[in-house]
């Protein structure tokens, strides 16, 4: 059910869901591009692109405020992402680092508590740009929504592997269909299992 709601959201409106996507890539082609043009040394390209990947990858994140707003109103602004990013960029910086120590330190006793882990936080940073909770209390609150979902939900993404070997074959042709389909079909698995949360 949420797969056919993603698709009836993204027939004839993929554009609208991946221009914040492509302006994203597109501040960090520029500053690629412009590391390139100027000529600098190794180690200092690596360094901008090191912060680089840090900026971008807090936008991605708040990218969701942006899908969270598209969802549930039909309409969003690439404003929405900006916004997000202004207001919550060091909580959602913290939450992923915290993400990453968490589940280093599971992976550490093996693979498999690692993979738990990472499935138990799938939802904390969306967490704190929908619900503004700090980051320790996000990924509480992402353990507790996951507390017998760990395993639904990994069969919900391995549904899609066929689409992306798919996505593969046609070098990359589908994603402009797929990327779209994926992320708002998660989005929609988030708002579900919300209402589930607060009902229990």
């Amino acid at each position: 059910e949420i797969k056919e709601k993603a698709k009836n959201i993204v027939k004839g409106n993929k554009w609208l869901i991946l221009k914040p996507i492509a302006f994203i890539y597109l501040i960090s082609f520029a500053v690629g591009f412009i590391c390139a043009f100027m000529g600098l040394n190794e180690e200092l390209i690596n360094l901008i692109t090191d912060i680089c990947s840090i900026f971008t990858g807090i936008l991605g994140s708040a990218y969701y405020a942006y899908l969270l707003k598209y969802v549930r109103t039909g309409s969003a602004n690439i404003n929405d992402v900006i916004e997000c990013f202004k207001e919550k960029w060091l909580k959602i910086l913290i939450t992923s680092i915290l993400i990453t120590i968490f589940v280093t330190l599971w992976s550490l006793l093996f693979v498999i508590p690692g993979i738990i882990a990472s499935y138990a936080y799938t939802w904390a940073i969306i967490l704190v740009i929908d619900k503004d909770l700090e980051p320790n209390n996000a990924i509480k609150e992402s353990k507790k929504m996951m507390n017998g979902y760990k395993w639904d939900y990994f069969v919900f993404e391995l549904s899609f592997l066929g689409w992306s070997l798919l996505a593969i074959l046609t070098l990359g042709i589908l994603c402009i269909w797929l990327v779209p389909y994926i992320t708002v079909a998660n989005i929609l698995y988030y708002e579900e299992l919300s209402k589930k949360y607060i009902g229990e």
